[in-house]
């Protein structure tokens, strides 16, 4: 039966990186032209970015002390800014690294409270496997039908309820949500995982 582990299987960022990241690329650019008008958050959102590429700097010289605490700082100062999601969801990645799962829910609900899409709908699909990972099953489900999944997001997360359900070994479940993450694929988003996981419960996948 497949398994997933946070350690060993490609993340969630890894399948569906660069279709985020254009997502969330573009999500700033639009923020930040409707700030454009209001001086003083304008001035918030350039100082976030630059508190947010200090993260980066500090992770690219392997410094992940200073990026934790620079991170920390970002979310305590410019919360209401969309680069505190992204210090969270960094943060949460680096705990579960760590196998510090109690840290990585804390900043996913952090971003999850206090985000929007596309990062809301990023915090909710890693906390669902975070909540997964400790075998908390039903929390996971519950997370992800808490409210409906927008249509730009379905592949991602009910591609996760297929591998939460598969966990459960409720393969009709499973089953269901992979051919719903596969029908819903745009067509710039890789799905041969999902297709393979597919047709492993005895069900050929969709182009």
């Amino acid at each position: 039966m497949l398994h997933m582990k946070i350690g060993n299987e490609k993340t969630a960022w890894q399948k569906y990186g660069k279709w985020v990241l254009t997502a969330m690329v573009g999500f700033l650019l639009i923020y930040s032209g409707i700030q454009y008008y209001d001086s003083y958050q304008d001035k918030k959102v350039v100082k976030a970015s630059a508190a947010y590429d200090k993260i980066i700097f500090a992770l690219q010289s392997q410094d992940k002390t200073k990026a934790i605490t620079e991170a920390k700082e970002l979310m305590e100062h410019f919360a209401r800014t969309p680069y505190s999601s992204l210090a969270a969801l960094l943060l949460a990645r680096l705990a579960v690294e760590e196998n510090d799962l109690t840290t990585a829910k804390e900043h996913l609900n952090f971003a999850l409270q206090n985000g929007v899409d596309p990062f809301k709908q990023i915090a909710k699909e890693r906390l669902a496997r975070v909540l997964a990972e400790e075998k908390d099953y039903e929390a996971a489900l519950s997370l992800l039908n808490k409210e409906p999944i927008p249509e730009a997001y379905k592949t991602l997360l009910e591609g996760t309820k297929g591998d939460i359900y598969l966990m459960q070994n409720n393969k009709d479940e499973a089953r269901k949500a992979y051919q719903l993450a596969i029908s819903a694929a745009p067509s710039e988003v890789p799905i041969a995982h999902l297709q393979l996981k597919l047709a492993d419960l005895g069900v050929k996948g969709g182009s």
